[in-house]
């Protein structure tokens, strides 16, 4: 299905400039994209490319596509999420949608089996180097649940939390290395735990 992507500038989206031009995002001339990472042939349709100015509007953005879960082109996986396939168990008592539980919308991620792990695209959000940037998520659990929350691609972004039983949110911020970044939820222990509302965005604080 057709997946609506909002790149920023430099959050995704990269200034080349000719000759070694300065960044000036007003005097954009023209725009590429490029696929990485391929292990065959591949096609990628676009359609509907469009610049917003955001001026005016606010610096709080959520570079996160799907992050409260509610998008499932495949009824079992939200869109722009990744699970572990290598390892059982598997099914719905291991990892799901859960259409009863929900923070924000109408539905939420549900881990049920310690080692399982939720992961946002790898590569779809690029940071800026030594920009700092903050990682929050709602969650909730069972009595007795620890669970990992990282963010790849930004300095010392990895704690091992304990959850509650009521909806909770917890933030974690960080400098970029400049590379893709990508958050990654994975239960320890107890479960399950319940997943919603992810964000990551610009600056030091959780908007």
């Amino acid at each position: 299905g057709w997946t609506t992507v909002r790149l920023s500038a430099n959050a995704g989206l990269e200034f080349h400039g000719a000759g070694g031009a300065q960044p000036d995002w007003g005097k954009i001339r023209g725009v590429t994209f490029a696929l990485h990472d391929g292990g065959g042939k591949t096609v990628i349709f676009l359609d509907n490319i469009r610049f917003e100015d955001l001026r005016g509007v606010g610096s709080a953005r959520n570079l996160m596509y799907n992050s409260s879960f509610e998008i499932t082109t495949n009824p079992d996986t939200p869109d722009g999420w990744g699970r572990d396939f290598s390892e059982p168990p598997f099914g719905p008592d291991a990892w799901a949608i859960d259409a009863g539980q929900a923070f924000d919308g109408k539905k939420s991620l549900r881990i049920g089996a310690p080692g399982k792990f939720a992961r946002y695209w790898i590569g779809h959000i690029k940071a800026a180097a030594g920009k700092e940037y903050t990682f929050s998520v709602y969650m909730k659990a069972a009595e007795g649940t620890k669970v990992l929350a990282q963010v790849n691609g930004l300095a010392k972004v990895k704690q091992t939390l304990d959850v509650g039983k009521e909806w909770g949110r917890y933030t974690m911020t960080g400098k970029a290395s400049g590379g893709n970044v990508f958050p990654q939820i994975t239960l320890v222990s107890g479960g399950p735990v319940w997943i919603d509302a992810a964000q990551l965005e610009p600056g030091a604080e959780a908007t």
